[in-house]
């Protein structure tokens, strides 16, 4: 009988290992992973920046495209912003634009570039007092790729 036992004893603990053996998973992934990487707009995608490691500063964003003024005069007249604004400081549909960068930077907290790349973008987000809101301005300029935005910029602040 003992013979018997220990026999049965071997086939439970044989069965036992084998059937933990099965039961032993090695982890596969079961999705890739997969980096977001935002565009901004009308710029090209950003590439993934690496952790610095302890002790490294990270390094900085690259700077916003730097805007040609004339082409953005040309934007300005081609986007049809000339026929509600004018570029001296008397008004017509919307407020003349004479001066607009400087008086940009006592608007809000934001830089004074921040501020008018917010207003064509979103012009119901800063709307000039004594003018309507929601704002006259077409929300289709926040459409406008990131590289016409500094143009037109550019060429705003050479109103004065």
């Amino acid at each position: 009988m003992t013979r018997r036992l220990f026999a049965s004893l071997v086939l439970i603990s044989l069965f036992a290992a084998v059937a933990l053996a099965a039961c032993a998973e090695t982890p596969r992934p079961t999705a890739t992973n997969v980096s977001f990487n935002p565009t901004p707009a009308g710029g090209a995608p950003t590439q993934p920046s690496e952790s610095p490691t302890a002790g490294e500063t990270p390094t900085p964003p690259p700077p916003p495209p730097v805007g040609d003024p004339a082409r953005g005069g040309q934007l300005f007249s081609s986007n049809g912003c000339s026929g509600c604004h004018s570029v001296a400081a008397n008004t017509l549909v919307g407020p003349g634009l004479a001066g607009v960068h400087a008086r940009a930077e006592t608007r809000t907290s934001l830089s004074a570039d921040d501020y008018i790349r917010e207003s064509i973008r979103e012009p119901n987000a800063f709307v000039v007092e004594g003018f309507t809101s929601p704002s006259l301005m077409p929300a289709s300029f926040g459409s406008l790729p990131g590289q016409d935005i500094e143009d037109l910029l550019a060429y705003l602040k050479t109103l004065e």
